[in-house]
Parts: C-alpha cells; structure tokens; sequence
C-alpha cells in the first residue's frame, strides 16, 4: 500500500461541455477518480489551477479527503492514583446537586475533561471534551482505554497531531503498554458534483449488503451500503447533514479548497472495523496512517464500485 495523499486545495476548472453529452457517471465513479482509484477512463491529470479533468462532462470538484472518525483501544492498566480521583469525581457527577456536578472536572495538561455520571457497559469512567471522548476501564478483559476522536478536532489538526496529543494524555491515566489499536477508522472525500443525484440500486457493485436510499422532505439525501458489516459506505449530501449538526466550521475549511456559496456538497464516506483491517495486516494505528491511500483503493476499487459499463 502506498502513503496518504496530501490535501488538494487547487480552484476549481469547470470542463467544456460536449454538444451532445453523455449520461453523467455517478459520483462513487468520480470520487474514486478524485482520490486516484482504478476502473473507467483514466484523468489527463489530477485536477488543479493549470490542469483539466476532461474525462468527466459534469462538473466536479474535490475539496478535502482525509479521516472522519477514528477508535482507538489502548491496552494496560488503569493507574491507582487515577483510579482513586476518578472515583470521587465521578460520584460528583452524580449528585443532585449542580454545583457538586459542575466540580466533577479532570484536568490533564491543557485538557479539562468532563468526568460523566455514567459509563459504557464494562467500563468504569468517561471522561469528555471537545476532542476526545475517554473509557477507562477497570477489567484485564477490556482494553485500559477506549477512546473515540472527534471528528471536528480530526479536521482541524490531522490525524497525526490528535495521536500525538492522545498519546500523551494516554500516558498519564495508565500504565505503559503496546502501541494504540485501530477499532474503527471512516475516511471521507468530501467533493462539490453537479450529477444526477438518484438512480437504481443496479448502479451499485458491491461486496457489501444491504444497500438503502434516504431522503428527507421529498429531496433525495444518499446512500447506504453495507450498513452493519465490517465495510459500510455512505454517500450523502454533507452540506444538509452539517447545516442539521451544527457543523458550521466544515463551511470555512470548504472555502479553503475552494468551495463557493451555492455548490452542493455531497461526501462519500467509508466505515471500516477492527476485522477488515487486520485481515490486510493493520492492526496498529500508525500501520494504518501509513496506508490510508491502500484502504481507499480496497474501498473504491473492490468492496465498493460503479458499473463497467458507465
């Protein structure tokens, strides 16, 4: 597997249209192009300010690609003294009274985490920020950590720089231990496409499940495929979806790249799980960094792609 690609923030050259053009591809095809997948007619070059993408007639547009959402379990031991204070914060958490809820509060560095009143199922504590979501547990049949980082701190440091700080945070709850595991990680393209939006289950080849169309209020909003295996797929129109979270900062990266007011933004999004990725030996999360651009060349090229005929 090759390395990750870097970020394409290129302006956008629309192509000329052909008098009589052909039915538009969907845009799993011009996504996998984007990110330089196989199948189909290849680009004349990646698309940039000097270079054209004359293989497609509809307009599109990458914006940014990189990772959504990653877990990571890290095994060891709870630290006592960590274990003690947790203890004590966490019954203020559960209390009745907001001011003793308000105190339960764990500074870590230049984190203050919100210690939680309740914690998953086999875990002991939770503790939250706006960057990483902590279970620590107390049992050897669970991992010492399980930790979950957000998608908006993902997006704004890199992958790279949220393990870092992780690690470091890591190593003050509990004892040393092997290096993180990967559980999940969801990488996305996130890309402005001017194609027809719906079309037939048929258009999907896929090793996958189920496949589901969505819409909200009459307007057609994606796809799911394989919802529930080790490999899903969304594609779905991320413009609508960050407007209903409350997502506003994506608004600002987009323009980065070259995104105007205006242009609908549609993200294609793979989910893929602890099992797939140690089946392509990649158990351990800087495996896994170093081989983004292999797991999305399985993802577009294999598990999940358009028609041949298109």
């Amino acid at each position: 597997m090759k390395s990750k690609p870097s970020q394409n923030t290129g302006k956008p050259v629309t192509d000329q249209q052909p008098q009589e053009p052909a039915p538009p591809p969907s845009p799993a095809r011009s996504a996998q192009r984007a990110a330089g997948g196989g199948g189909g007619a290849e680009l004349d070059a990646q698309p940039s300010n000097t270079a054209s993408n004359n293989c497609n007639p509809e307009y599109f547009k990458a914006l940014r690609w990189g990772i959504d959402s990653l877990y990571l379990s890290y095994p060891g031991e709870l630290l006592p003294i960590v274990n003690e204070r947790l203890t004590v914060l966490k019954l203020l958490a559960q209390s009745s009274d907001l001011e003793e809820q308000s105190r339960a509060q764990y500074p870590i560095g230049d984190h203050l985490f919100e210690v939680k009143s309740m914690a998953s199922r086999g875990f002991a504590f939770l503790l939250e920020d706006n960057a990483f979501r902590i279970q620590l547990s107390r049992s050897t049949k669970l991992p010492a950590a399980y930790v979950k980082i957000s998608s908006g701190y993902l997006a704004h440091v890199g992958p790279e720089k949220a393990a870092a700080a992780l690690q470091a945070l890591i190593e003050a709850l509990i004892t040393p231990g092997e290096p993180a595991n990967v559980s999940r990680i969801d990488c996305y393209l996130d890309f402005v496409w001017s194609g027809t939006k719906e079309w037939d289950r048929e258009a999907w080849v896929t090793r996958g499940g189920g496949i589901d169309a969505y819409s909200e209020n009459s307007i057609f909003t994606g796809w799911v495929v394989g919802r529930g295996g080790v490999i899903s797929a969304r594609l779905y129109y991320k413009l609508l979806q960050a407007a209903k979270i409350g997502a506003n900062y994506l608004l600002a990266l987009w323009e980065e790249a070259g995104w105007k007011e205006g242009e609908h933004v549609w993200r294609l999004e793979f989910q893929l799980r602890r099992e797939v990725l140690v089946q392509h030996g990649l158990a351990k999360l800087d495996a896994v960094l170093g081989n983004l651009n292999g797991l999305w060349s399985y993802a577009t090229t294999e598990w999940l792609k358009p028609p041949a005929s298109e």
